[in-house]
């Protein structure tokens, strides 16, 4: 026993050995060991030293004949974003004093995309940043290419457009996000351009005043255009206007607003009371503001068709040249409206927001806004512009320093956004053979339909999955999980590829409930593939070894032992176990589409050649992701794959069908092995396959069951 022990390690330890030297035939070096202060002048085109490290945040300061031309920094310094690996990539990037990118270097990674086959990539990608301004919007374009072309970047109205890398999305994203969120962070503490204040409204700035009082102190605005200035800057009289949003029924009438800033308490507080000042503040979201217009007249400025909530299309805030919208909200209570009526006769009162994007500045001049547009009766429009000046008090504002949050969002949301296509495609397939599994034993009773979706849904694996959508799971994100949990979990983390994530969850969910046979029969792209092998292998009439009940048993120890050898190197160096993940052939086949090194694409066709002769070789006895599944499925709340009383004593067809040998003589199913493709309820369904079947419906005369040369599971016999 123990020379068996002995043999499947050293097995073990030969394959690891393998995957770990097929790694370092090709590697290349992911990080480089030169003092960063001689590295940064070469991000310059004008530098010849960098000096010390700053003390207020992590960057040098780069002279060119002692003059400062900019500053450089790493990015692990001072942003976390952690790649697909789950560890961040360090890069050193340099920046002028105008905050145009010089340079960018990659420093380190442990990006599995780019530590073998795609030498120097990454760097030819970060290339394309020198000469970028750091507030430019990037799109990748990650279309079919290992290359990027470094000269290929294109800004077209203000956004750059990048030369990417088919595969490597997720990790061009958070290259991405981790170059320009570092240098807008030093930017805003260095560069004079970037140093932005924020202003806001003093909270103890209160004291209680009438309506009259904040009119009389120019918090609230009076505002009155009147007739005849609407007539001279359009050159019509109204009455030769069939305008719907104008009313010259009262001759007299003009257009009057009154208008205040509400962020303050000393005006918001006083003219809406404590309870929807509160109110309102909870509904404004960081950096938006707030005026209340009250008006009347002869002209409704918002117009007949105006919608609440929406953007008023005719009044806006003037800005040092900025145009900035006002958008209603409808949120406080009738008695501010009864208040308002009271205060000024006006019963058209409403509340506008201006997006923080704006940046209004409360404690400088603005204008408050108006287009007005009349319609002729010939359906063409006169306009005229105009504007009323306001200006508030410096003493009800302090300004705070502008606190560095990126304003776009997550990266993973942008990237399930861009997939949306993809995902809704594996929902709706998941769906679908969700309800097989529930359905499965009036499914499987039509023989020919059920061989056929099953071949159907493995190409769609194989091709969607697998070569398209990169679905393939692997025992790396295992071991990565779980260095997660160790190091503090990070849920963001995994939702950068929306693929492999649903995947995950779908696979727990179905671990919990039937065991891992659903993943490793169904939804697992390189066990399609294996499966087209052994089919392949039966119709070359290759002869099919099977494997002694005895010897398939040690076997399958193999693989929980790669499982223990590569958890176990995860935790000691991930350069280690990103070398011995090789023993999954995933990568070669899925991502790179058998075309890179040798020694890979001979180990990957080797485990399929091995396929043909031995059904699911390296499921059975290699996989690692297999193992890890295998023992998670011990949780299964469900055994429903169907037994007859018969089931090995006597009959023993269905044993001698499973080619994975998951049944044994006493008809007993190996769930821990079983890959769920479902043959053996097919069989039992099959009046014509199904011994005791046959027996009980006397249909057949009964005839002893014979020995059936094993054939690929779920292929139609």
């Amino acid at each position: 026993m123990n020379i068996k022990i002995n043999f499947f390690t050293g097995l073990a330890w030969c394959l690891l050995l393998f995957a770990a030297s097929t790694s370092l035939v090709s590697a290349t070096e992911n990080s480089t060991n030169q003092p960063i202060q001689t590295l940064i002048p070469t991000l310059f085109d004008n530098a010849d030293r960098a000096g010390e490290k700053l003390t207020d945040v992590a960057a040098w300061p780069v002279y060119g004949n002692d003059q400062l031309v900019g500053y450089a920094f790493q990015s692990i310094d001072l942003v976390d974003l952690r790649g697909f690996a789950g560890k961040p990539i360090n890069l050193l990037i340099g920046i002028d004093t105008a905050g145009t990118l010089k340079g960018v270097r990659v420093l380190e990674h442990h990006e599995p995309m780019f530590n073998h086959d795609l030498v120097g990539a990454m760097q030819r990608f970060v290339n394309q940043y020198k000469g970028l301004d750091i507030k430019t919007k990037v799109i990748i374009d990650n279309s079919i290419k290992t290359r990027p072309n470094e000269t290929a970047r294109e800004v077209i109205n203000g956004t750059a457009h990048f030369d990417g890398i088919s595969k490597a999305t997720i990790s061009l994203a958070v290259v991405n996000k981790t170059v320009l969120s570092s240098a807008l962070h030093v930017a805003r503490l260095k560069i004079a351009a970037y140093q932005q204040q924020r202003v806001v409204a003093k909270e103890d700035a209160y004291t209680p005043l009438s309506w009259q009082e904040l009119l009389d102190q120019g918090l609230i605005r009076k505002w009155t255009i009147t007739r005849h200035k609407v007539e001279r800057a359009t050159g019509l009289p109204l009455k030769h206007y069939e305008d719907p949003n104008l009313d010259v029924s009262d001759p007299a009438a003009d257009l009057n607003f009154h208008y205040g800033y509400l962020n303050s308490p000393l005006i918001g507080k006083n003219l809406l009371g404590e309870a929807s000042f509160n109110s309102l503040k909870k509904a404004l979201k960081p950096g938006e503001q707030a005026i209340v217009v009250f008006a009347d007249g002869f002209y409704d400025y918002l117009g007949v068709d105006f919608v609440p909530n929406s953007q008023a299309k005719k009044l806006y805030i003037e800005q040092q040249g900025l145009r900035m919208p006002l958008f209603d909200i409808d949120f406080f209570d009738r008695t501010v409206i009864e208040q308002a009526q009271l205060n000024t006769g006006m019963s058209n009162v409403h509340i506008f927001k201006i997006p923080a994007s704006f940046e209004l500045l409360p404690n400088k001049p603005m204008q408050l806004t108006l287009n007005l547009d009349l319609r002729l009766p010939n359906g063409r429009f006169l306009e005229a512009r105009f504007q009323d000046s306001y200006t508030l008090p410096e003493d009800l504002f302090e300004l705070l320093p502008e606190e560095p949050v990126e304003k776009d969002e997550a990266i993973w949301k942008g990237i399930w956004k861009n997939r949306i296509v993809d995902i809704s495609i594996l929902s709706l397939s998941l769906l679908l053979l969700t309800i097989v599994f529930i359905k499965q034993q009036a499914i499987s009773k039509q023989t020919q339909a059920f061989h056929r979706f099953r071949w159907a849904f493995l190409f769609f694996t194989l091709f969607f999955i697998g070569f398209y959508a990169q679905g393939q799971l692997s025992v790396i994100n295992i071991y990565t999980l779980l260095l997660e949990t160790w190091r503090g979990f990070n849920l963001e983390f995994f939702l950068l590829d929306p693929i492999i994530f649903i995947l995950w969850i779908f696979t727990v969910v179905s671990l919990v409930l039937w065991g891992r046979g659903l993943f490793c029969g169904w939804l697992c792209p390189f066990g399609a593939l294996q499966e087209m092998a052994a089919w392949l292998g039966t119709k070359l009439k290759l002869k099919q070894i099977r494997i002694a009940p005895q010897l398939n048993t040690q076997l399958i120890k193999l693989k929980y032992l790669i499982l223990i050898v590569l958890i176990a190197s995860a935790f000691y160096s991930s350069a280690l176990s990103e070398q011995l993940s090789e023993v999954e052939p995933f990568k070669t086949s899925m991502t790179f589409y058998f075309v890179r090194s040798w020694p890979f694409v001979a180990y990957a066709l080797l485990l399929l050649l091995a396929g043909m002769f031995i059904h699911k070789f390296y499921c059975r006895y290699v996989c690692p992701l297999g193992a890890g599944l295998a023992i998670v499925g011990k949780l299964r709340i469900f055994e429903w794959l169907n037994r007859r009383k018969e089931c090995g004593s006597p009959c023993q067809v269905c044993r001698h069908r499973c080619g994975i040998n998951a049944i044994d003589r006493t008809g007993k199913i190996d769930y821990d092995e079983c890959i769920q493709c479902l043959e053996c309820i097919v069989i039992i369904n099959d009046d014509k396959q199904c011994a005791p079947a046959m027996v009980a419906n006397k249909k057949t005369p009964v005839q002893p069951v014979k020995f059936v040369e094993p054939i690929p599971a779920g292929a139609s016999s």
